[in-house]
């Protein structure tokens, strides 16, 4: 979430960053939040009985906190209701991510993409594909074969000049 959001944000939303600002063991976070509107209709059989807007909010933290050499990671999901809970809440993320963790890692520099070959020429002559009992090959035309122990099969064979 950016600094103008977040600052801009409900009094939700500035709690829970007040509280990820002034956690010191907190190496890293990320807050993620979502807002809904929505229209509810009641019907009286065909007859519109009331009509009523509602609106809701949810945020997800991410804390990253560090545990040696590794860094763990955890999430909580706050809502309308959790006003009262943030410090908690986050107390607790922060609890589990200090359980486990990952080596850190970080984004390979820039440069040059490295070829891929998506296409083999040494494959490129025949090809089989099978499905359910089923095979062809490529480059030819089916022909039907009978079995005496099952049901009838098909059989595609191809030959190049």
């Amino acid at each position: 979430m950016s600094e103008k959001t977040a600052s801009a944000g409900s009094p939700l939303a500035r709690s829970i960053r007040a509280a990820l600002e002034g956690d010191s063991r907190i190496r890293a976070w990320q807050l993620t939040g979502v807002r809904r509107t929505g229209v509810q209709t009641y019907l009286v059989k065909t007859q519109l009985e009331s009509e009523r807007r509602t609106q809701g909010e949810s945020y997800e933290v991410t804390v990253f906190v560090a545990n040696g050499d590794m860094l763990g990671r955890a999430n909580a999901t706050l809502g309308a209701g959790d006003d009262a809970d943030v410090k908690r809440r986050i107390d607790d993320a922060v609890y589990m991510a200090g359980l486990g963790g990952d080596a850190p890692w970080a984004l390979p520099a820039s440069g040059a993409w490295p070829k891929v070959e998506a296409f083999d020429p040494a494959l490129a002559g025949r090809r089989r594909w099978s499905h359910r009992g089923r095979s062809w090959s490529s480059g030819g035309r089916r022909s039907p074969v009978s079995s005496r122990s099952g049901p009838r099969r098909w059989s595609c064979s191809a030959a190049r000049s």
